[in-house]
């Protein structure tokens, strides 16, 4: 089956699910036994998340895997449970479903990084209806199974706890919550005040598991590495060797004229220089031409070298990670070798322009995200409102032949405004947040600090490479260095 065919699957499974039409679902799943729809789960999942009857009674009945497990540990009572529709509650407890079955501590990254929302472990189903002020559905796990109400999640709350803790992010608690806590226990009520204090004691308690947690994954992952080295650990071959191990001084030919010229200069003199070649498209935002033009310009051998890794990873078991949490095509400079390409360009670029650009501000910007994104039809087309998750972000247009695909800009976050409270329009029509758009061009780059609010239009045609430096302070105090 062509990923098209698995696409149009998956799409129609959820649109049978959520009109609860039985009948088209089972065409869908004889037709494509292993779709999944991997951001929900299994067809179960979306019929209990839907409150689809027949969808759920058909699939109970043809025996599907009961307490099958999404990405979270969800299982398809927990979607009851959330969505609180009590016939479908009935229907999994009556043929079994797990009631003791417990959720998994998850942190969710949006905006690229720049929003996290941490969610506890060790919930069952009836500290999900509670914590979602669902009465119907408490009611029923409740007399189905008692002991649930005396069960504790990961920071030691039953579901009386959730749902008052919970509710206290309100002025008052809601309808729904009290009706869940009367059922669930005559104990006193504590004040907002205690309540809030509880519910700040549970998200520090769940933060600080998450971040040993994330911790723990980002050294395996670095093991992983280790062991898995780069592609030329594995036998490739590469068509531009000097990319490796390319240094700040290396640049000098590489670079646009202009851009050399202005960051010879010491740094008074930079600064007036650098604010001659940069356009400020909007406070904050800058966009400049970085890269000469030519056959060997830097740009033109970094995509023949990407494209030759991403040949040869496909023919060998070598594995390319996705770039980021947003983009999926595209790669990290470090895992293939490219490490030092990002290390030059920041020392001898990013570095001085944005200490001439925000005086003072800036000495060090060791911590360096390197990675490349690809927009092209049937792959990424577009990237959502967000922040970036880093000080300083330069963004440079590798090329390609492309139409469309311009990037956007809103304010800074802060002061109230932020990727979520001023989202981007999905269609045509203007944005009332938007304050510039930039159309990209092969060697031009935009330099920005990474709270900056912005995000990419849709691709109209062709295919476009960036190559992004997300670039923060490290732990070290550096002079700025002179390209001489």
């Amino acid at each position: 089956m062509s990923s098209a065919d698995s696409v149009s699957d998956k799409q129609e499974l959820l649109s049978a699910i959520a009109n609860d039409d039985a009948e088209q679902m089972s065409i869908i799943l004889q037709r494509s036994p292993s779709c999944v729809i991997e951001s929900v789960g299994s067809a179960l999942h979306v019929a209990a998340m839907y409150g689809s009857i027949a969808c759920t009674e058909h699939l109970l009945q043809e025996s599907c895997e009961l307490n099958c497990e999404d990405k979270d540990g969800h299982t398809p009572l927990h979607y009851a449970a959330v969505e609180g529709d009590p016939e479908i509650l009935q229907m999994l407890i009556s043929a079994r479903a797990d009631l003791y079955s417990t959720t998994r501590d998850t942190r969710a990254r949006l905006m690229s990084g720049g929003l996290v929302i941490d969610m506890a472990g060790g919930r069952n189903s009836l500290h999900l209806a509670a914590e979602n002020g669902n009465s119907e559905a408490a009611e029923v796990l409740y007399r189905a199974c008692p002991q649930l109400a005396e069960l504790e999640d990961l920071d030691g709350a039953r579901p009386r706890d959730v749902a008052l803790r919970e509710g206290a992010r309100a002025a008052t608690i809601s309808a729904g919550r009290k009706a869940v806590v009367d059922l669930l226990g005559a104990e006193p009520i504590p004040s907002q005040e205690e309540l809030r204090a509880q519910a700040q004691a549970d998200v520090a308690k769940g933060r600080k598991r998450l971040d040993l947690a994330e911790a723990a994954q980002k050294v395996r992952l670095a093991e992983e590495k280790a062991l898995n080295g780069t592609p030329a650990d594995h036998g490739y071959q590469s068509r531009w060797p000097k990319l490796y191990g390319l240094q700040g001084s290396d640049l000098h030919s590489l670079l646009h004229p202009d851009l050399v010229a202005a960051l010879s200069l010491k740094a008074d003199a930079r600064r007036e220089a650098v604010f001659k070649i940069c356009e400020e498209i909007t406070p904050g935002v800058y966009a400049f031409q970085c890269i000469s033009d030519g056959t060997a310009a830097l740009n033109q051998q970094l995509l023949e070298e990407l494209d030759n890794i991403e040949s040869w990873a496909a023919e060998s078991p070598w594995q390319l990670s996705r770039p980021n949490s947003m983009n999926r095509y595209g790669v990290v400079l470090q895992d293939v070798g490219l490490g030092a390409i990002a290390q030059s360009l920041t020392t001898a670029v990013v570095l001085p322009l944005a200490a001439a650009l925000w005086p003072g501000r800036f000495s060090d910007l060791s911590d360096i995200h390197a990675f490349t994104v690809r927009y092209r039809e049937n792959e990424d087309r577009l990237l959502d409102t967000h922040v970036d998750s880093s000080d300083v972000t330069l963004n440079l247009c590798l090329g390609g032949s492309f139409e469309g695909g311009d990037v956007y800009f809103h304010g800074p976050a802060g002061e109230g405004r932020d990727p979520m409270t001023s989202p981007h329009p999905g269609g045509p029509g203007p944005c009332s947040h938007c304050r510039a758009s930039h159309q990209h061009h092969s060697g031009t780059a935009l330099i920005h600090l990474g709270n900056h609010i912005h995000g990419a239009h849709q691709l109209r045609k062709g295919r476009r490479t960036n190559l992004i430096l997300w670039c923060r302070a490290g732990q070290k105090e550096a002079a700025l260095p002179e390209l001489d």
